[in-house]
């Protein structure tokens, strides 16, 4: 598994468990804690290894774009005929055709580029013309971000630890938080089916963090 905001080691400290017998599990609990993280403020935070290409459209000056956490790999392309890219933009040439990433110095200070801002030209209008290839999510994990998951994982667990299914089947996780949607994680010997309905205290720690845009 990857990507969980907190490790089954941290899981085991903030819950007071000792030995490694149920690090699995702990580990599926991250998981869960994790996405449900992800769900409440609709990004997530982890960042890719390699860059991937995504396809926008402008809207004047600017092209909103998913969560970019790194300039590492970053491709700007444009198309007159949506699919063919074959105009390449540069950042800060204000000359010719470029951008500005922005907010201004978003990933100094731990945040996410979010759009890009077309200088001498502006970006060509209508659907599939800008296409993005970068590094998507956030340059590092917020400490925030860390202890909602904590909350979560902690609200996930149970008192047991290991409950088995309704067919008795060993090996089978079930924990939820009552009236709240679920969602199945599993891995090789153990299943878990985990709420995917954020937790208050989790919720007032993350508020600022939720966004509130949705990018085209």
């Amino acid at each position: 598994m990857a990507n969980e905001y907190v490790d089954a080691e941290e899981l085991k400290e903030w819950l007071g468990i000792e030995g490694s017998d149920q690090d699995n599990t702990l580990e599926l609990v991250a998981e869960a804690a994790s996405r449900a993280v992800d769900s409440y403020c609709k990004r997530r935070f982890y960042l890719d290894d390699e860059p991937t290409p995504r396809v926008y459209a402008a809207e004047g000056r600017f092209v909103f774009v998913d969560d970019i956490g790194s300039t590492d790999g970053l491709v700007v392309e444009t198309a007159d005929v949506p699919g063919s890219f074959d105009r390449t933009w540069t950042e800060g040439d204000h000359t010719g055709f470029g951008f500005l990433t922005q907010p201004l110095n978003a990933l100094a200070r731990g945040r996410p580029i979010e759009r890009l801002e077309s200088l001498a030209n502006r970006w060509p209008c209508g659907e599939g013309r800008v296409q993005v290839t970068a590094k998507w999510g956030w340059p590092s994990v917020p400490a925030d971000v860390k202890q909602a998951t904590l909350l979560q994982a902690q609200a996930l667990w149970t008192p047991s630890g290991i409950l088995q299914s309704a067919s008795g089947e060993a090996g089978v996780v079930a924990v939820s938080l009552e009236g709240s949607d679920s969602v199945t994680y599993e891995s090789s010997n153990v299943s878990l089916l985990a709420s995917k309905e954020l937790v208050a205290t989790a919720q007032s720690l993350l508020a600022r963090y939720v966004r509130r845009r949705w990018v085209i």
